[in-house]
């Protein structure tokens, strides 16, 4: 087998976890329970069937309309699996960001299977190729996706964004979207992997100097909250909220985005009843 495919190290295929048994610490993470932060709150947002937020209290979205909603609740869920399934088969790097979002909002439990047969079918055989991902946050995107799921993936990949003087390019200042991909690929990094460290580093200076200058007060708190919160460190369904408030609305992001305030409209009533049940 050639050394290079397009440009890329061959160090990029997936290999064992025999290999690499540190990367069944990287596997899929066991849910966290915790309480709502949203829970102590003394007025409550809903969801109502049209997707506008409305004040209620406690349970009054299974208290009014409890078979409407858990109808139209299945039915975001089986629309998103469709979409994850489309975009495994026809768009497999639009099937990352979808399952990146999934992950993001804490719903990935709904969707195991889908997400492990994509992942085995699109990435793990990527022998001979790594098929169209060459910007800096389709690359980053699929070594992180990859080794979350236990799957090694070498860190040279990252040398094909480097100049001839062995460093990252100052032009990938550019890449916004690139350089968080980049930022979160490096935090899931063994010991000794100092490409990943050197990643770490250049990204989270170029996104801090991205922050200093005069941006969108939206993209400087997003930066932030990318830069103080990466998702390997984090519970993401503490974090969703922001994350949803970033996502672009086109496409499946809006039925994502509906189904992730509904699931979370539903955790808080779980919670709720939980806590009457406590005081009672």
């Amino acid at each position: 087998m050639a050394s290079s495919i397009n440009g890329f190290s061959r160090s990029f295929r997936p290999c064992s976890l025999k290999t690499h048994p540190g990367l069944a610490k990287m596997g899929k993470r066991e849910p966290v329970s915790v309480v709502s932060l949203y829970g102590a709150r003394k007025q409550k947002r809903n969801i109502n069937m049209g997707g506008v937020a409305q004040t209620s209290g406690p349970s009054r979205i299974h208290r009014d309309c409890p078979d409407n909603f858990a109808i139209e609740y299945e039915e975001k869920i089986d629309e998103i699996r469709q979409v994850l399934r489309s975009k495994g088969e026809d768009d497999p790097s639009e099937s990352l960001v979808l399952v990146d979002a999934i992950q993001r909002v804490g719903l990935s439990s709904y969707y195991e299977e889908e997400i492990e047969t994509l992942i085995q079918k699109h990435y793990v055989a990527t022998c001979a190729s790594i098929y169209g991902y060459y910007s800096l946050r389709d690359v980053s995107l699929l070594f992180r996706v990859l080794r979350q799921h236990g799957h090694y993936i070498s860190p040279e990949v990252f040398n094909n964004f480097k100049g001839k003087d062995g460093r990252f390019r100052r032009n990938l200042n550019q890449d916004i979207r690139g350089l968080m991909e980049l930022y979160e690929a490096a935090q899931l990094s063994f010991h000794g992997e100092y490409i990943l460290d050197e990643a770490a580093s250049f990204s989270s200076q170029l996104l801090y100097e991205c922050c200093s200058a005069d941006v969108d007060d939206n993209l400087s708190r997003m930066l932030i909250g990318r830069l103080r919160y990466p998702y390997h460190k984090t519970i993401a369904r503490l974090t969703r909220k922001d994350f949803l408030q970033d996502l672009d609305q086109g496409g499946w992001r809006k039925t994502g985005t509906l189904l992730a305030l509904m699931d979370l409209r539903k955790g808080q009533s779980v919670y709720q009843g939980e806590l009457a049940q406590v005081s009672e």
